[in-house]
């Protein structure tokens, strides 16, 4: 029997270490030799569920107040984005529930478009300043992501695959995920935050290679939880 190894990674859309924790593991994807035999599968994780759209300004003011520079820390964010060759533009974006986004996102999983429709909803809500909270966006972002769009429109409308997100984020809790991404390999070994690729290229090895792991690895990186994102001001 082939040896298949799963990875399971909880995220959320409006969190900047996803994207970039993302890149970096797929850059560390490309360098093993069994990559071939990786399934990767991406799980929701809301850092405000139920909060209503704001301004990301309103929220950094609210969680850290004077405490920390919003600007300074947004230029920080953006040149570390830009080191693993993506392109963040923080000011004036948005901030809240992003339930439909995650529901899009498993809608495209059962079209094998999931990975697609992520890097979509990252870029739009990074790079381009897109609203990812807007229904009506999703249909022009879902067949940028090969997605049918009517198809998506009429499942907004509807509650199809809010069970599948709220799974996802029971699930989360199960295994004590308290922050994002996160990435699950196999049963077992466990990585936390945005790692150097180095780290991750390390720790897909050693899932692959050793079966047997019973000890859970817990290496924080960039990280967001439910509180606050971490926040590199120098």
């Amino acid at each position: 029997m082939e040896n298949k190894l799963t990875i399971q990674v909880w995220s959320e859309i409006e969190c900047p270490w996803c994207w970039v924790g993302k890149r970096r593991f797929e850059n560390a994807l490309a360098r093993v030799p069994f990559r071939q035999h990786v399934e990767v599968i991406y799980r929701a994780f809301r850092l405000m569920p139920g909060v209503p759209v704001q301004p990301v300004e309103r929220v950094f003011a609210s969680k850290y107040g004077r405490t920390v520079d919003t600007a300074t820390a947004f230029a920080k964010m953006e040149e570390i984005a830009a080191a693993d060759g993506l392109t963040y533009h923080l000011a004036g974006a948005l901030a809240g529930d992003t339930l439909d986004a995650h529901r899009v996102v498993a809608y495209a999983k059962t079209q094998g478009l999931q990975d697609q429709t992520l890097e979509t909803l990252y870029e739009a809500h990074f790079t381009d300043r897109v609203s990812i909270f807007d229904r009506r966006a999703f249909v022009l972002l879902a067949s940028k992501a090969g997605l049918d769009s009517t198809s998506v429109e009429t499942m907004l409308a509807s509650d199809d695959f809010v069970r599948e997100v709220q799974d996802d984020e029971r699930a989360a809790r199960v295994l004590g995920v308290r922050g994002v991404p996160y990435f699950l390999m196999g049963d077992q070994l466990s990585l936390s935050g945005g790692q150097p690729v180095e780290n991750f290229v390390a720790a897909l090895h050693q899932a692959w290679n050793d079966t047997n792991v019973h000890a859970v690895q817990q290496a924080n990186g960039l990280v967001c939880g439910p509180g606050e994102c971490a926040v590199i001001e120098a």
